[in-house]
């Protein structure tokens, strides 16, 4: 089969031409609530009881005023009237972006206007974000995660057409929305000691308790891992399937033990929660690499290998062939 490529990357489906970036996302989502009825619905079920004529709703994409900047999507007919503020990853808007959105609401106080913020974060943390902000705009947070899900679950109300458009957004959200990948094979293997972080509690125990921790920023895998290997004095410890995955600003919820723990780095965390530790019957040591070098294998490979580093060779030598 004839393959298209963009920029050396392979097109698999329609919405993979417009791109990976804020704005891409936001215009699949756009075009596919204006062909997709029974998507534009459940959109507006949730988020008002009124009935409206879907037939009289106009979709506006980055609507421009002098000084107030540009809008993602707004939603308006003679009985609705929507700002949709669409973010990628975790980020949020300002509360400066939003404020500017205050004036336009109130020219239609008439229709009870909706601001909704799209974002891939967890409800709790853009409600806290928002709450300190402190501004008085009524703001209804959904995630990607939710709408993806919606994209999936209307299915059955579509025309055929309709199926095809949702497969392909389908496709083209696994790509950008962080998930993880429960088809994987591959295993992210960290290295763990047994220094102190709080009153006697190390990292061991966080293993031991079933959790793994790992900053969202700087060289950690920006998707959670399929499967966690643990390297500990030297040598492979254990293999956890990684049955979930969530992210916090503290780990007080999940491990109690280091609440208030100082040196927790400021930022967003992935918790992995793991399953139960599996591992080779036969010892698999480090090899020749680095003592905190964070190493990918794939599945089968340490069963068969006599080390870490074998491992992570054959796993590059089947990519490469």
């Amino acid at each position: 089969m004839t393959k298209l490529y963009l920029h050396n990357k392979e097109v698999e489906n329609l919405f993979d031409l417009l791109g990976d970036k804020e704005n891409d996302i936001t215009f699949s989502l756009s075009f596919s609530l204006s062909r997709v009825k029974p998507f534009l619905n459940k959109l507006i079920k949730e988020l008002t009881d009124k009935k409206i004529d879907l037939e009289e709703i106009d979709i506006m994409l980055q609507e421009y005023e002098d000084d107030k900047g540009y809008t993602d999507i707004e939603l308006i007919s003679e009985d609705i009237f929507c700002i949709i503020e669409a973010k990628k990853g975790w980020n949020l808007p300002s509360k400066e972006q939003l404020e500017k959105y205050a004036h336009k609401l109130k020219e239609y106080k008439n229709l009870q206007p909706k601001l909704v913020v799209v974002s891939e974060c967890k409800k709790f943390y853009a409600d806290e974000k928002f709450k300190k902000y402190g501004i008085k705009i009524p703001i209804e947070f959904v995630s990607w995660q939710t709408i993806h899900k919606w994209v999936k679950e209307i299915g059955p109300q579509c025309n055929n057409y309709q199926k095809n458009l949702l497969e392909e957004l389908d496709k083209y959200f696994k790509k950008v929305i962080t998930m993880q990948d429960k088809d994987s094979n591959e295993v992210f293997c960290v290295v763990v000691s047994n220094k102190n972080l709080m009153n006697g509690f190390t990292f061991l125990d966080v293993i031991r308790k079933g959790y793994y921790f790992y900053p969202m920023e700087g060289g950690w895998p920006k998707v959670p891992p399929t499967y966690l290997a643990v390297r500990h004095k030297a040598k492979l410890m254990s293999i956890h399937y990684v049955e979930g995955y969530d992210i916090v600003e503290k780990p007080d919820d999940h491990i109690p033990e280091l609440k208030g723990w100082k040196d927790w780095r400021n930022c967003l965390h992935y918790i992995l929660k793991l399953g139960k530790p599996f591992k080779p019957n036969h010892e698999v040591k480090n090899g020749k690499i680095y003592p905190n070098q964070h190493i990918k294998f794939m599945l089968d490979t340490p069963f068969i290998c006599k080390t870490i580093k074998e491992a992570r060779d054959l796993t590059n030598e089947r990519k490469n062939n």
